[in-house]
């Protein structure tokens, strides 16, 4: 704006002790500059002149005001620049000890007088001692009438007074259009930007209310120390004053102590409260540091249409939920639809007299109190009915006693690390089936139970469990119809499990090899290792042919159960030792499965050379972490002997257990003879 307008004399108030003389001379090099300290620290008042003209400062006396006298052609003026704060009165005696010096006077300043003289909406105090002296003394007149001085409302609080000897021809404001074709930067609307992030934010939120009262993590003189000490930083910024900085220094070194005996007394209690010898009250308070939180939404994808209103996120989710638990199409030219139908038909149409002779007839007596022990025994894997009757196949892992997730990856490790050290090739298939329990086929369960010479006692409860289940999406109180499912086990109750790999227990047998498949509930890893007495151009060769066999029977068997696979997550990943990776090309339904490097299977990262790299890496950073919370109690405990061990066998012990597979696979076979 100076360098655009080049005005001869400019005039500043309200820099305060903010702006320093080095930076307005700096800004200002060409002009000569006078300056008058304020009352307070926002106050003050600054006027320059252009060095040309020979201007010379008046000693006024008077804070908030500065003058000088400057002669052109002949004839002496009087410029002065005032500032009044709003709760200070007018300086009147000095305007009208400017005019004694010069009948030529022109002061300008922001004076927060308001009166409807000068064209104001509103008129104070101030603006009406000022109108009474204008009046009555007649020394000054006003010349910027009605002029808009003030970025927040329509008023003229900046005023030009001159004495009558001088008129001005123009009196105006610069416009701040000029200032964007200066700049051309297109003003931010901060307000309306202010509005969408509110919006955003309260679609953000599923559940928000404002709360009655504030439950800070401070404790209450912590807060207060926190309060002095934002006093203390505005007093010292003002003031600049050498005993308010030792001051704020000091109270800062105070808080610091304090905030650090406060985290160290909370840490106290926590572990006091760990070290409990009750082994209920250990897990309540330590859960909380694995405690996940649960992902809220705002919005649902679909086919690429955006769902945003509850009501469109309800309906979706309708739509879903109930293609999703809609009883499978059947076929009736498969003999197994029509068998699993009718079946089911007659055991759901069946009367509770037909229910009740079958159970008198049954050699099975059982009550209520009997049906709550054998599912309070199938959450604690004791249950030996599977066992003793030969249902479930050792392939089978999972919800089993004594075939937990290490006894599968044991079992594959070792079938693994015996054809790699033939030298030869193996090759695992991944399979991942589609949403595995809700995809459970009644009918055809009951089919496999009747097979396996279950009681029509427990048949007649298994139908009666599945009938009548319906659900229903409750999304920001916008509430969906009832969705009757036809499909699918319940969820979160240990009979799940046990329906979902009872209804799997024939699958092993319809591949080729039974004992290289691995089941893990829904997880189904086959295993093919070819001949070793084979060259290794037709080992691929064989291999490939044998996978893309089972492949077309593992898609007549999903078919026939109605269990469908997710084609999008089959992988499998060619274990070997040669430089070069062999090409294998696998077929599922016409979709060609992707080959990988590595895999992660029930938790343990397998890659192509069993090297183990990245899986020891991961686990490495995990025992990294509960490393530093053994030592730290060790070092700051170390009679908490109790403590360290549970906190050792909860974070520690697991991961380390977990790796007697990959320390296996380094041991050196045993040589016998």
């Amino acid at each position: 704006m100076i360098s655009q307008h080049n005005p001869t004399v400019i005039s500043l108030n309200e820099l305060g002790t903010i702006v320093s003389d080095k930076t307005i001379k700096q800004l200002l090099f060409s002009y000569n500059i006078f300056r008058s300290k304020g009352t307070n620290s926002h106050g003050g008042a600054v006027l320059t002149v252009d060095k040309k003209p020979n201007a010379l400062p008046l000693n006024i006396h008077q804070l908030n005001c500065v003058a000088f006298q400057v002669i052109v052609k002949n004839q002496t003026y009087v410029l002065a620049s005032i500032y009044s704060p709003p709760n200070e009165p007018v300086p009147l005696k000095t305007m009208s000890s400017l005019n004694r010096i010069s009948k030529n006077v022109i002061i300008v300043g922001d004076l927060n007088a308001k009166h409807p003289n000068w064209g104001c909406t509103s008129m104070n105090h101030k603006g009406r001692l000022l109108a009474e002296w204008l009046e009555n003394s007649d020394k000054y007149a006003i010349q910027n009438h009605g002029m808009k001085t003030s970025l927040r409302s329509d008023t003229t609080i900046d005023l030009v007074l001159t004495t009558p000897t001088i008129s001005l021809s123009h009196c105006g404001t610069l416009s701040y259009i000029e200032k964007e074709k200066t700049y051309q930067d297109k003003p931010s609307k901060w307000f309306t930007f202010l509005q969408q992030l509110l919006e955003a934010l309260k679609e953000r939120v599923t559940l928000y209310h404002q709360t009655a009262q504030q439950r800070p993590t401070l404790s209450s003189y912590l807060r207060f120390m926190l309060k002095h000490k934002h006093y203390l930083q505005n007093k010292y910024r003002h003031s600049k004053l050498e005993e308010d900085r030792i001051r704020l220094r000091s109270w800062n070194k105070l808080i610091q102590y304090e905030l650090k005996s406060f985290r160290q007394n909370n840490w106290m209690n926590f572990i006091s409260e760990v070290a409990c010898p009750n082994p209920t009250h250990f897990w309540k308070t330590v859960k909380c540091l694995n405690k996940k939180l649960t992902a809220s939404f705002s919005a649902i994808t679909e086919n690429g249409n955006i769902h945003t209103t509850p009501e469109e996120i309800v309906n979706c989710l309708q739509d879903h939920f109930y293609s999703r638990f809609t009883a499978p199409t059947l076929n009736m030219n498969n003999s197994i639809d029509v068998l699993a139908f009718k079946l089911w038909n007659e055991l759901s149409n069946s009367s509770h007299k037909d229910i009740e002779l079958a159970c008198e007839n049954s050699d099975l007596k059982f009550t209520a109190q009997d049906l709550k022990l054998i599912i309070r025994k199938m959450n604690t894997k004791n249950s030996s009915g599977f066992e003793l009757n030969n249902v479930l196949s050792t392939q089978q892992s999972g919800s089993i006693p004594h075939l937990s997730t290490l006894t599968r990856v044991d079992h594959l490790m070792e079938q693994l690390t015996q054809s790699l050290r033939h030298n030869s090739l193996s090759v695992v298939v991944y399979i991942d089936f589609l949403q595995a329990f809700d995809m459970l086929w009644h009918p055809g369960l009951i089919l496999k139970l009747q097979h396996l010479h279950c009681p029509y006692a427990y048949l007649f409860w298994i139908v009666n469990y599945f009938q009548d289940r319906i659900t229903t999406i409750d999304y920001q109180g916008h509430l969906s119809d009832q969705i009757v499912i036809t499909r699918g086990a319940p969820q979160g109750s240990c009979f799940e499990p046990k329906v979902y790999i009872v209804n799997l227990f024939d699958l092993p047998q319809i591949f080729e090899y039974t004992r290289k498949v691995h089941l893990y509930v829904d997880d189904l890893a086959l295993l093919y290792s070819p001949s070793i007495y084979l060259e290794y151009i037709k080992q691929t060769d064989e291999i490939q042919t044998r996978i893309n066999n089972d492949m077309v029977k593992l898609e007549q068997y999903a078919d026939n159960n109605h269990q469908p696979v997710n084609k999008n997550k089959m992988e499998f990943v060619v274990y070997h030792k040669s430089v070069q990776v062999p090409k294998i090309r696998i077929v599922y339904q016409g979709q060609c499965i992707q080959q990988q490097k590595t895999f992660k299977y029930l938790d343990f990262h397998l890659d192509s050379k069993l090297s183990f790299r990245g899986m020891i890496h991961a686990q490495f950073i995990k025992l990294r972490k509960s490393y530093a919370i053994l030592k730290y109690i060790h070092c700051a405990f170390p009679t908490y002997f109790t403590l360290k061990m549970r906190f050792f066998q909860t974070y520690t012990w697991p991961h380390l257990y977990t790796r007697q597979p990959s320390f296996a696979c380094f041991q050196s076979p045993i040589k016998i003879g």
